[in-house]
């Protein structure tokens, strides 16, 4: 999942199993396991709502800050890697809060050899019932407790702050630039806040071409993925992209994806073996997105026609003869019959692997329709985006689209071309559609199958 605060793992949603209430008549005697049951029932309903609704976090306070060594503390740790935690309230994975209600002095103990590395400080949750207690104690506060680890933070705990240790390393120190902390400087960066759950959390492949071109298309999508945090913050989420190979080793290792990206050239060039991979992703509601430049598909000089017709026609004046108007859209419907003839030789062997490997039976070659799903949901497109000074153009065969253009190069940045913000908002709010899409072809082919609880 990609989060702006840099947490990398998915947050599950909570398992489905029955809360169980218990039945009170008179005369039930009460003891204390019935009473425990009585309130772990409720305790239990609370978290389910906290981890089924939000992903946890931090929800208020929890600063860190570096602070001179406390008095108290004997001489031989009175050094400058003291550190205090402030007061603050978060919540974990499974909903259970935690409330640290005073500032508590942390110091970082580890020492580095040779090479700088990274310390996370963590906060997790600790049930009062794990602890110690005096026989004729009645009330027990909910404890927590703070860690120093050398590794990344479990779902389970909430990141404070991480700090890159150096060698020689003397004392710990706020950072000058909180967004670009130098070692031995309190890093805040990654530190996750309560939000509420998206509702749709997405899986991404792609199939890797085995060559320079897969850095590239990795980072368009993976800069696509990211505008989710600012275009559709609350409806969609997404996990890192994965790339994949469709050999038969990887067979076992294989997952579920709402969309599996990979350009027009491989799947042409594949064999018996990737369209099996292929046909098992399909099978499972996977959209199989394929993108083709129009040189690819033989459609780049008839393209270029028809954008020329078209901006003609724009700029025709009501005064001027319509005779004209009708000659210009006589040539626009030439070319617009060449441009199908095109499409329809190019994309006729993506017909035939559908038909032969995956057993979809395709005949519309026609572009998106006004009211196809990708062109309403949830932004609204009446044009597509225009890249690199072509149009896109999208057909959707419902366990396939095909997008032809250069609308991924509009998902992020390239030294190559100069995109306005225009063009890039637009190609990553189709983008965002197209994911959309996908999810929802997902979920309804799961919904339907069989021992498969649908996301």
């Amino acid at each position: 999942m990609i989060i702006t605060d840099g947490n990398s793992f998915d947050y599950p949603p909570p398992e489905i199993h029955p809360l169980q209430r218990l039945i009170v008549d008179d005369g039930l005697l009460l003891n204390a396991q019935r009473w425990r049951q009585s309130h772990e029932y409720h305790r239990s309903r609370q978290n389910l709502y906290y981890q089924s609704l939000y992903q946890p976090g931090i929800v208020r306070g929890l600063g860190v800050c570096v602070i001179d060594a406390p008095e108290s503390i004997s001489a031989q740790y009175r050094d400058n890697r003291w550190v205090q935690i402030q007061p603050g309230i978060a919540i974990d994975l499974t909903g259970n809060p935690i409330i640290v209600d005073r500032p508590i002095d942390f110091r970082i103990a580890k020492l580095v050899q040779t090479e700088p590395s990274t310390i996370y400080l963590v906060l997790r949750y600790v049930d009062p019932e794990t602890l110690y207690r005096q026989s004729d104690q009645v009330l027990v506060a909910e404890s927590f407790r703070i860690d120093e680890k050398n590794t990344p933070p479990s779902p389970q705990e909430i990141e404070l702050c991480r700090i890159t240790i150096s060698p020689d390393c003397i004392e710990i120190r706020p950072a000058t630039n909180v967004f670009y902390p130098d070692v031995n400087e309190l890093d805040l960066r990654y530190r996750g806040r309560v939000r509420p759950r998206s509702a749709k959390t997405l899986r991404v492949g792609m199939v890797l071409q085995g060559n320079a071109e897969d850095v590239y298309l990795g980072q368009n999508l993976d800069y696509l993925l990211r505008s989710l945090a600012v275009l559709a913050p609350v409806t969609m989420d997404a996990e890192p992209v994965e790339e994949i190979t469709l050999t038969s080793q990887d067979a076992q290792h294989r997952r579920d994806y709402h969309l599996l990206y990979m350009r027009y050239s491989q799947i042409l060039s594949w064999g018996e073996t990737e369209y099996n991979a292929l046909k098992y992703y399909s099978d499972r509601g996977t959209v199989l997105f394929i993108e083709a430049s129009s040189e690819q598909v033989n459609i780049a000089d008839i393209n270029s026609a028809i954008g020329e017709l078209k901006q003609a026609l724009n700029d025709i004046q009501f005064s001027q003869i319509s005779e004209f108007k009708r000659e210009l859209s006589s040539e626009l419907t030439i070319c617009e019959s060449e441009l199908k003839n095109r499409l329809q030789s190019a994309l006729e062997p993506l017909e035939n692997i559908a038909h032969q490997y995956l057993g979809i039976q395709l005949s519309n070659i026609e572009p998106i329709s006004a009211q196809d799903p990708i062109k309403i949901h949830p932004f609204l497109f009446d044009e597509l985006p225009i890249i690199n000074r072509e149009q896109t153009r999208l057909i959707n065969w419902g366990k396939i689209i095909i997008s032809i253009g250069y609308l991924s190069s509009g998902w992020g940045l390239n030294n190559h071309q100069e995109l306005s913000r225009d063009s890039i908002r637009s190609a990553q709010e189709l983008g965002i559609n197209i994911l959309n899409f996908a999810h929802h072809h997902y979920q309804l082919s799961s919904s339907q199958m069989p021992g498969k609880i649908s996301p």
